[in-house]
């Protein structure tokens, strides 16, 4: 039973460490699932393709103020074991692969380019602004309660 509890702590850990790829590729192959063989069209690609240029700069825009704000964050403690645990890699990944899609994808809503890879990476987008969502507010207050500072 202890093997056991030891090797769901380390998947648990290792998702953790790698959310930011998981979590979009479960994301996909789940709305691609359900469409092939459910037959359910969860989003409209008239409406999708209509909006994406504002969703994605919305995305894009909020990606970019978690940035300025985490930038920012104070460097107590609390942030030096944030660093160590890897949450730091974790954000600045999940950053970057956020930032890189939305502004891919404002790219595509402006060339009005295959809208299947505009599905694609708008699934990422959302994805990955969650996941930023809530590791930042985590983040966040971890940091901010430290009362060593």
């Amino acid at each position: 039973m202890d093997s056991f509890s030891a090797l769901r702590e380390e998947i648990y850990e290792h998702f953790n460490l790698y959310i930011y790829l998981i979590l979009p590729t479960i994301v996909i192959s789940l709305y691609f699932t359900a469409t092939k063989l459910l037959e359910i069209n969860l989003f409209n690609l008239e409406l999708v393709d209509k909006h994406t240029l504002e969703i994605s700069s919305i995305l894009f825009g909020t990606l970019f103020t978690i940035l300025g704000l985490y930038v920012t964050l104070p460097d107590n403690q609390s942030r030096k074991l944030m660093k160590h645990y890897g949450y730091d890699k974790i954000i600045s990944r999940t950053l970057v692969i956020g930032i890189l899609s939305s502004l891919l994808l404002i790219v595509l809503s402006i060339t009005n380019l295959d809208s299947i890879q505009r599905l694609y990476l708008l699934l990422i987008a959302i994805t990955e602004t969650f996941i930023l969502i809530y590791y930042f507010y985590n983040v966040t207050l971890f940091v901010m309660s430290d009362p060593g500072e």
